[in-house]
């Protein structure tokens, strides 16, 4: 771990706990800023601006511009949820948000934490439903990548979630089965004064779990980790694992991938370890290469086109040649569309996708070859991480 590593990890201590700022000797106010753009932290990390932006007035402004931003973006997509919850209220359906808001909550200031889109579930019998109901309200339709179908009204691009998990096991059919009888049983959360539905406490948690084991195999961001960090220090106290969440992370295929996330927090995050002792028996080498690999991703991966790539090798292990096939087709007719119409331009569109992830992700890869790219070796290692892991 090297000098900036270990003081992205003191900054995101110091937020967390309110503990004592140790900078390591030799970083920059500009180096501290740009971690945080990297991890999309910039928010969340300006609460302690005054500690970790003594010295550049350039880079301060730069920051609390950035922090501006994530705000005022959190409140637009907090309207955004409230209006979606609005109409197909009238249709008596809950979207139940995922992710984004969902997780902000737990936050001691959600508006600071960046939101990227907005996920939400229905129960399945309701899904057809919905979409004609946004569909008819102005919100236009977008790829349907099986997993979710997308939306897009007024630059935000919403996902409505057929299923949750990769829906390609026993315990991924589990853990939607699970989702979905939350949704039934869903609650109201409060932010800001606006009310939108969420899943109870021990369900959401699931969600968590869920999303990190999906980005374990393309990218994962400190920004997700941070996530579950500050949902565990909140609900998942010794009680509450051996009573509720153990039982649910087993029947999901989750247990392992709670435990070693919760145990690397501990050793390098300051998560407590008093009432939280359920995640004791993890070995602290699996912690050191789970953080490793985190540092290596940035907040999901290295390019859009190596992110997609990424994507397709994890859909392959996931899922099967025939589902991947599919995915491939969805990233080529979204780059060119006018492929979807004329079938006999499908074979074109399927050459410049490759040529866009062999090519021009291959040019960005050396281009930005600083941001801590992994390695062949890694990439040889990532597998058996997963393993590890149990996902």
């Amino acid at each position: 771990m090297n000098a900036l590593q270990k003081t992205l990890l003191s900054m995101i201590r110091t937020v967390l706990w309110n503990e004592p700022f140790s900078g390591e000797e030799g970083i920059t106010d500009e180096e501290r800023y740009q971690e945080a753009v990297r991890y999309s932290l910039v928010g969340f990390l300006s609460g302690k601006i005054n500690e970790f932006c003594k010295e550049d007035s350039a880079t301060r402004k730069k920051w609390s511009k950035g922090a501006l931003a994530d705000y005022q973006k959190s409140l637009r997509m907090l309207a955004a949820q409230v209006s979606l919850c609005d109409i197909l209220g009238e249709h008596n359906i809950k979207p139940v948000f995922l992710k984004g808001m969902a997780s902000a909550w737990y936050y001691p200031d959600p508006l600071l934490r960046q939101i990227g889109d907005i996920d939400f579930l229905v129960p399945p019998e309701k899904f057809d439903e919905c979409c004609k109901i946004l569909e008819n309200k102005g919100y236009e339709r977008g790829r349907d990548l099986i997993r979710h179908l997308e939306f897009h009204k007024q630059g935000i691009e919403y996902e409505c979630h057929r299923y949750f998990s990769d829906n390609n096991s026993s315990f991924d059919k589990a853990e939607d089965e699970i989702l979905y009888e939350g949704c039934r049983n869903c609650i109201t959360r409060n932010i800001d004064g606006k009310k939108f539905y969420v899943l109870p406490d021990a369900v959401y948690g699931l969600v968590l779990l869920g999303h990190m084991k999906h980005h374990l195999y393309e990218g994962m961001g400190f920004r997700q980790y941070i996530d579950w960090i500050i949902y565990a220090d909140r609900f998942l106290n010794d009680s509450t694992w051996r009573n509720t969440f153990s039982e649910l992370a087993q029947k999901c295929g989750l247990e392992q991938l709670a435990k070693v996330m919760t145990k690397t927090a501990q050793m390098y995050l300051g998560l407590r370890k008093d009432r939280i002792s359920w995640c004791i028996d993890v070995k602290g080498e699996l912690c050191e290469k789970l953080l490793h690999y985190i540092f290596s991703c940035d907040n999901f991966g290295i390019s859009s086109e190596g992110k997609e790539a990424t994507h397709i090798v994890g859909n392959y292990y996931r899922q099967g040649l025939f589902r991947t096939i599919r995915t491939i087709d969805d990233y080529a007719t979204t780059h060119i569309p006018i492929a979807k119409k004329i079938p006999i331009l499908r074979p074109f569109a399927w050459v410049y996708q490759l040529f866009r992830w062999g090519i021009v992700g291959t040019y960005k890869l050396l281009k930005k070859s600083n941001r801590g790219s992994l390695s062949m070796k890694e990439l040889n290692s990532h597998k058996q991480l997963l393993k590890d892991l149990g996902v």
